[in-house]
């Protein structure tokens, strides 16, 4: 904005014919957003209660530096919170309709690292969890940037800004019921394979971490206000589309009854 004369409302989603930003060197300071290597900017329009891009190549930062000593005094919740947007991340971009062997390869390790050190980088102090965690969420960055996303993270654009609940969080509430679906219709997530049931260690990983997938009670979603997620949800076709087997807005609106 600082090389833009325009509101910044004005370049929300993908904007063209715009000057060059100031140069960004990223240093993460959390293991979940992959930001270091993706040009999406996301802001929230707290007036209209929405999550807004502006989504440019020009966004790179020319340099990414992880140092995972940065998240040695990272809070637990945002720890739990931006890990599972790590995993978020790994699992839908692996199954994105737009992924190929190359992309997967970067999804396939994330989803490794973030699985299996996630819960450890919060309880123990060694620095060798959180390290797996920060590269595990970088290669997930790229896997995403590649290929794309899926229905979890655009429902957590619904949920995250209308009931402040932390992005990373907001997608990975539904991301068991989702693996659930894909795995019903025998779509699995495996690589080389090394095939296994992701819904079963999902579940695993979610009660080692004490996070509640069941309910959106949690975040004071109830009978009398969901119809704010249900009519959300209903712009959100295109983004489920990238989901690797059919996946609908009804099939949202079904999750979203089961977890009020």
């Amino acid at each position: 904005m600082a090389h833009n004369p325009k509101p910044a409302i004005e370049y929300r989603g993908f904007p063209t014919n715009v000057n060059k930003p100031t140069p960004v060197i990223a240093l993460p300071t959390t293991a979940g957003t992959g930001s270091e290597v993706t040009f999406n900017a996301v802001f929230i329009d707290s007036l209209a209660k929405k999550k807004l891009g502006i989504n440019t190549t020009l966004n790179f930062p020319v340099l990414a530096i992880l140092d995972p000593m940065f998240l040695k005094d990272c809070p637990r919740s945002v720890m739990i919170s931006s890990g599972l947007d790590a995993l978020t991340h790994a699992i839908e971009s692996f199954g994105a309709t737009k992924s190929n062997y190359l992309t997967r390869m970067f999804s396939y390790k994330a989803l490794l690292l973030t699985l299996n050190n996630l819960a450890k980088s919060v309880t123990e102090k060694d620095m060798f969890y959180k390290s797996n965690m920060m590269l595990g969420a970088y290669l997930a960055g790229i896997g995403l940037m590649n290929s794309g996303s899926g229905p979890a993270g655009a429902m957590s654009y619904i949920l995250g800004p209308n009931f402040n609940v932390p992005h990373g969080l907001a997608g990975a509430v539904f991301l068991p019921q989702l693996v659930a679906h894909n795995e019903i219709r025998d779509f699995w997530y495996f690589d080389d394979g090394d095939e296994f049931e992701l819904y079963s260690k999902l579940i695993m990983l979610y009660d080692s971490l004490g996070v509640n997938f069941k309910s959106l009670k949690q975040f004071g979603v109830t009978e009398s206000n969901v119809d704010i997620l249900l009519k959300g949800v209903e712009t959100l076709q295109p983004a489920f589309n990238q989901n690797p087997v059919p996946f609908t807005v009804e099939d949202a609106k079904e999750i979203i009854w089961r977890m009020v």
